[in-house]
């Protein structure tokens, strides 16, 4: 890569985080206040294999209790989805971060 592609890149990369910032801060508290901690979720994904990174999205669901078994059924996650995680998911939104 070239050191004008790379500057470029990182140029780009930065405006836009700057143009995005006061959305996702919009994001960050409409989840807070209308559903509480946390505001994001962190899901490991693999990118080669055996290695693998978290990738951060905003919050969509209800969070599980304790006591809740880990694996529900389909309809059971469908009802966890929050409000504010239905607008973030149809608009996609939710992986914004």
């Amino acid at each position: 890569m070239t050191l004008s592609k790379r500057l470029a890149d990182l140029t780009l990369a930065l405006g836009m985080g700057l143009v995005l910032l006061p959305l996702i801060g919009a994001i960050a508290l409409a989840i807070l206040v209308a559903d509480g901690r946390p505001v994001f979720f962190g899901h490991t994904r693999v990118k080669t294999p055996g290695k693998t990174f978290t990738l951060w999205k905003f919050r969509t669901m209800r969070q599980l209790r304790r006591r809740q078994d880990h694996g529900v059924s389909g309809g059971h996650k469908r009802r966890r989805i929050t409000r504010t995680g239905r607008f973030l998911r149809r608009t996609r939104l939710d992986e914004l971060p």
